[in-house]
């Protein structure tokens, strides 16, 4: 009677397995009905356009629609379908949405609006969930964690760990630059008053610090022991390849010679002797970008 019992449930986990982790599609049934049914169901659509010969198409099914988590998550909050990019019946959808590779993911709401699109294939799973999210807060913005977090905030709530989420969140959201810096310098003012842990002052630094001279940049850095014990030396050199980039293109950009001459000092002082990212990779496209600005 166990072993029965015991067989059932596998079969029951197998089963549920099947039904859960894959997404599941629904073949585009033409524009027209397509619409019908995400305005009955309340749903944005989902939709892959794929090709039999297309081999990311393939890994995608394979590697990506498979995954518990997203087939969780886009079966829930999607009317999921897939159009084949090849068959005659196609060619109308493909040409209203100019589909010119494979795959091509698109998120419409029930007018035909596109929410997001990925001209072709999306490989991390984080990535792709964050793909689908991203359309779904356009639909229904409420749901969003910025929309969220924008309503604790003005609720009183300053606490550091939770300004430095929203102003991670608010960068998603897309808000203005002014209003992201509010926060920040929110975070510096409850952090200059000893009440935010380091990790939290390093994560900040690491998502809105990039100036050279930047005052909260120079802490990061003279706390590099700190900061490799808790993340790692590819973290902290990572941090100063964004810094470089960052000036960089100014540079480029606004053809400013000193700040050129100074992102080429910063880079020659913190990238010698040490052997993550080699030295001469870095002044090698320091020179070959002001030179091509």
């Amino acid at each position: 009677m166990i072993k029965i019992i015991a067989i059932m449930s596998i079969g029951l986990i197998s089963s549920c397995s099947f039904l859960y982790g894959q997404i599941k599609f629904s073949k585009f049934p033409g524009m027209e009905k397509a619409l019908a049914k995400s305005v009955s169901a309340n749903k944005p659509i989902f939709v892959d356009t794929y090709t039999d010969w297309c081999g990311w198409c393939k890994h995608m099914d394979k590697e990506i629609f498979s995954d518990y988590d997203v087939a969780s998550y886009f079966n829930e909050n999607f009317l999921c379908m897939n159009i084949d990019g090849d068959a005659e019946s196609s060619q109308s959808f493909i040409s209203k949405y100019e589909v010119s590779g494979y795959p091509c993911l698109l998120v419409l709401d029930s007018e035909g609006n596109v929410l997001n699109r990925s001209d072709g294939a999306i490989t991390d799973l984080a990535e792709f969930i964050k793909f689908g999210e991203m359309a779904y807060y356009k639909l229904y913005p409420e749901t969003s964690p910025w929309k969220k977090n924008e309503a604790i905030y003005n609720e009183g709530n300053r606490d550091a760990k939770f300004l430095l989420e929203y102003a991670l969140s608010m960068v998603d959201g897309e808000y203005e630059q002014t209003n992201i810096d509010a926060v920040v310098n929110e975070f510096w003012t409850v952090a200059d008053a000893g009440k935010a842990e380091e990790s939290d002052k390093f994560d900040m630094i690491n998502s809105f610090h990039d100036d050279y001279d930047d005052v909260r940049l120079n802490y990061f850095i003279q706390k590099k022991a700190e900061v490799t014990d808790l993340y790692g030396e590819e973290f902290f050199y990572t941090k100063l390849v964004m810094v470089v980039i960052s000036n960089l293109e100014d540079a480029a950009i606004n053809n400013d010679e000193d700040l050129y001459n100074q992102t080429l000092k910063f880079a020659k002082k913190h990238f010698k002797d040490q052997e993550l990212i080699p030295m001469d990779e870095v002044m090698d496209y320091i020179t070959t970008t002001w030179d091509e600005r």
